[in-house]
């Protein structure tokens, strides 16, 4: 199934979503919201975002329409029941925009490839190579699903309107791959999950949760770093290798356990959101603790396990310069700030996130959209794409 988990009708025509005139904290459950409220302090800059909704319509590279409100969504009932073929089923999770970025600058300037009309389809032939080769996977995943970012401000730009104030305007190029995907992933069966003002980020922590608490394993397909506080037991991570290294990959990506996160950082994964709210994150434009780099953080939580037991033990502290700058202010609501924005969240509190697990199934797509995919790959001028996905497709048959 394809589907939107904003609530849209037809997924394909390209309206622009729109900001609800609900909060993005309000989405927060209420005891975080208050202590949002109390770091925010009326923080200047911050826009309402009913005011954001007024000024400013929001497209998506993934273009959706009739996209509900969060309130109305949150009246909703979720699905009654666990989904069939979760117990020991196998769940893939992909951020796709980040596999479109790394996709993008991976094939540079020079290695760009073209439909026999001239259209750059780079984008679009680089992501089908890596959903293949997902879907090839032995054993199968059972689930499957591609986790999108909707072009809506989130929670967390509420709380700190600079949240990645830093990064660039996407490439052009993804504007076009944008709609050709869609229609791809919907000839596919494959669903596409996404809602306005919700991360990808937190509807993977929240969709892997689930699925781990029915029995099942997941694996998230990203390079960023952000996912490492999801590592645990049944589940792990798929990574693009590293370019100085030859290293053993799965479908062209490098497992990343929780084991291997402790070898690398001498953390558990648990405390990587602690880690990150000390010395902040670049890639999202959070500056972390004044005073506290890599070796002090990891230092300071092999000592004293979590942010809170450093903060409430600031006395016990050695150096100087750290102990004044967690003991300040400044330097505790920065930590506290930190840790909340970097904190994926598990348990989104939002019916549409709670759709009933059978609905991200990997099935075959009907003969009528296998026809039409074929189509489309003649006129993109791929002629490896289709072979593969037929023999995935037969296997998947017989296991039906």
């Amino acid at each position: 199934m394809f589907r939107c988990l904003s609530g849209a009708g037809n997924l394909t025509k390209g309206l622009a979503g729109h900001f609800s005139s609900q909060s993005p904290l309000s989405l927060l459950p209420r005891d975080v919201q208050r202590h949002a409220a109390s770091l925010r302090g009326g923080a200047r800059g911050c826009r309402a975002a009913a005011e954001v909704a007024a000024e400013k319509k929001v497209t998506s590279y993934f273009n959706h329409e009739n996209m509900t409100t969060h309130e109305a969504m949150q009246r909703q009932s979720p699905p009654p029941g666990p989904a069939p073929g979760t117990s020991q089923g196998r769940l893939i999770l992909v951020d796709t925009l980040a596999l479109m970025y790394r996709i993008h600058f991976g094939y540079g300037s020079r290695a760009r490839l073209t439909a026999p009309g001239g259209e750059d389809t780079t984008i679009v032939y680089g992501m089908l190579d890596v959903i293949i080769r997902l879907m090839e996977i032995q054993p199968p995943p059972t689930h499957f699903a591609m986790v999108v970012d909707m072009a809506a401000k989130t929670w967390r730009h509420e709380m700190y309107p600079s949240y990645k104030g830093q990064r660039p305007a996407p490439p052009e190029e993804f504007h076009d791959a944008g709609p050709v995907l869609e229609r791809v992933f919907q000839l596919m069966g494959l669903p596409m999950l996404g809602i306005p003002g919700v991360e990808a980020d937190d509807l993977i922590g929240t969709f892997s949760t689930r699925f781990l608490d029915a029995g099942g394993y997941v694996v998230v397909v990203s390079n960023d770093k952000d996912f490492f506080q999801l590592l645990q037991p049944g589940l792990q991570m798929l990574r693009p290798p590293a370019k100085d290294k030859s290293e053993k990959t799965v479908a062209g990506l490098v497992p990343f356990t929780e084991a291997d996160f402790s070898a690398l950082h001498g953390l558990r994964a648990d405390q990587w959101v602690d880690y990150l709210a000390l010395v902040g994150d670049a890639a999202d434009n959070l500056p972390g603790v004044k005073g506290i780099g890599e070796k002090g953080a990891k230092e300071l939580l092999q000592q004293f396990e979590t942010l809170d037991n450093i903060l409430e033990n600031t006395d016990k502290i050695k150096k100087a310069k750290q102990q004044n700058s967690l003991r300040s202010d400044e330097g505790k609501d920065a930590a506290r700030l930190g840790k909340m924005l970097v904190s994926i969240q598990k348990d989104l509190d939002l019916p549409s996130a709670r759709i009933h697990l059978n609905e991200i199934l990997l099935q075959p797509p009907s003969g009528q959209q296998q026809e039409a995919l074929m189509d489309l790959f003649k006129q993109l001028g791929f002629n490896q794409h289709g072979p593969r996905l037929l023999n995935v497709w037969k296997g998947m048959a017989q296991l039906c």
